[in-house]
């Protein structure tokens, strides 16, 4: 497009700042880094013996978390079951210490109507 064209310079002024970002990004030096673990990873894993090294690893890691998952799950259960435990226990102390008063009042009661 031409420079008489209308709207033509905010086009070229966009281009070039895409060009500038893709520029400071190929210069830029912790990207150049990261490239080349990338590659160095990709070189690794094509080598099956090292590949299934890394999947054996991953997986032991997994089954460390599910292990680690399970065992605070567990936990919480426990943690739920002693809770219910105590209040069963409590409920029975109280219906136990309700109705211990009121039979507890009847038995001096016939008592003092025996004499």
């Amino acid at each position: 497009l031409g420079a008489s064209t209308a709207g033509s310079l905010f086009l070229k002024g966009s281009n070039r700042t895409t060009e500038d970002m893709l520029r400071k990004l190929r210069e830029d030096p912790l990207f150049q880094i990261k490239r080349q673990e990338q590659a160095a990873r990709e070189n690794m894993m094509a080598n099956p013996l090292i590949a299934a090294k890394m999947q054996r690893k991953a997986a032991k890691e997994s089954k460390k978390e599910q292990k680690k998952a399970k065992k605070a799950d567990k936990k919480v259960k426990k943690a739920a079951k002693k809770e219910k435990k105590a209040a069963k226990k409590e409920k029975k102390a109280s219906k136990k210490k309700g109705s211990s008063s009121s039979s507890s009042s009847d038995s001096s009661d016939a008592g003092t109507k025996a004499k």
